[in-house]
């Protein structure tokens, strides 16, 4: 625990030194703000010009506060990994006790903690559904899994910070499928059960330990994929 609160702080103080990761880190808390001050405007606006009601849809409103932010941090993680293999920081790494495990874990535990703090944050900052400690601590451990499964395949699929941010707007398209549901296309929302994201919406919607299960299952497939090509890399 203490050499992950050491890393934890370390990631962190490298983060504040480079103007582009510290502009990442700052745009989840930025979107939590502007959907803060619109949102109640847009709601208000809409229901008054043309009798248009957003209230039942705050559930996709709080949905991508909770999946957005694992997905930056993700991205900022994957950078991170691709400078420290550029500056052979990685095989450093590789030959100390801790070893490859330990080089993974301690890379994206300190994003693990961020990614909780923001979830937590997203959900007292908006303030527009009612979500019980249960859930929100299903949706804390979602949102941990999402930014390693980011973090990972931006590494493994990027040489470079240019490569990895065209694959962090690539990989956004995992976040469509929490939409599909107001389509009301059965094929649609089965193809969408393959999308982590799509399960932290589904466990707001209709909690239950089944789908909870499930969403872990789900995530767990997602995070060995990239963790294999990860180390591929590592070792190549």
């Amino acid at each position: 625990m203490n050499l992950s609160m050491k890393r934890f702080k370390a990631d962190l103080w490298t983060i504040l030194r480079e103007p582009v990761m510290f502009l990442f880190m700052l745009v989840p808390l930025l979107v939590m703000i502007v959907f803060k001050i619109l949102l109640p405007i847009a709601q208000k606006w809409l229901l008054i010009k043309v009798g248009f009601d957003l209230l039942p849809y705050n559930i996709y409103f709080l949905t991508i506060i909770f999946i957005f932010a694992p997905s930056i941090l993700g991205t900022v993680s994957g950078f991170m990994m691709l400078d420290e293999k550029d500056c052979h920081i990685t095989e450093l790494m590789l030959v100390t006790p801790s070893g490859l495990s330990g080089y993974i874990g301690g890379r994206i535990v300190s994003f693990i903690i961020l990614s909780s703090i923001y979830v937590i944050a997203g959900y007292y900052i908006q303030n527009i559904m009612s979500l019980s400690p249960y859930v929100l601590a299903v949706i804390i451990l979602l949102a941990a899994i999402e930014s390693s499964i980011i973090s990972l395949l931006i590494f493994s699929l990027a040489n470079d910070k240019v490569q990895g941010l065209t694959y962090a707007k690539g990989l956004g398209i995992l976040m469509i499928p929490v939409f599909v549901d107001l389509l009301e296309i059965r094929i649609l929302d089965i193809i969408a059960y393959i999308s982590p994201f799509y399960w932290v919406y589904k466990m707001i919607m209709s909690p239950s330990i089944i789908l909870f299960f499930i969403s872990l299952v789900v995530h767990i497939i997602w995070l060995i994929v990239p963790l294999r090509m990860c180390i591929r890399k590592i070792y190549s």
